[in-house]
């Protein structure tokens, strides 16, 4: 119980079950697919990773086992079910978080990506010009 209040705060927390598959978390599975998402990613703050949701995870269900209070560390995997306690806000965004690409990229690695369309492909262009440019920098002139 020390371990909730800690985390959750004096409150009675609300309870979620949170399921790890292409319904109900699909950019968490697209992520997953090629990268490593652990639990403790899932419970960052969305708008600032450096900040720990009130979110206590209670029991993560993995292929009939039950694992209580796994550690944040624990990689996630599709067909996983997580029961969370916690404020109901901080609950709605970790909802949130495993519907949309650019927040589940975000509070796994950091990186920012654009949202927008048009962002996302003058991004890649210029990731792409970056990649091309000789050594030396922009204007290089071979001697």
């Amino acid at each position: 119980m020390d371990e909730i209040v800690a985390v959750v705060g004096d409150a009675t927390p609300v309870s979620t079950r949170v399921e790890i598959d292409q319904r109900s978390a699909p950019a968490a599975v697209r992520w997953m697919r090629t990268q490593e998402l652990t639990l403790g990613d899932l419970l960052r703050d969305p708008d600032d990773r450096t900040v720990r949701l009130a979110v206590y995870p209670a029991v993560l269900v993995r292929e009939g086992r039950r694992m209580f209070t796994p550690d944040l560390d624990k990689p996630l995997a599709e067909g996983d079910t997580l029961l969370l306690l916690g404020k109901e806000q901080d609950l709605a965004l970790v909802r949130s978080t495993v519907f949309h690409d650019a927040a589940v990229e975000y509070v796994a690695t950091g990186r920012e990506v654009p949202t927008a369309w048009v962002f996302r492909v003058w991004q890649k262009r210029v990731a792409r010009r970056a990649q091309k440019r000789p050594p030396g920098g922009r204007g290089s002139v071979a001697a």
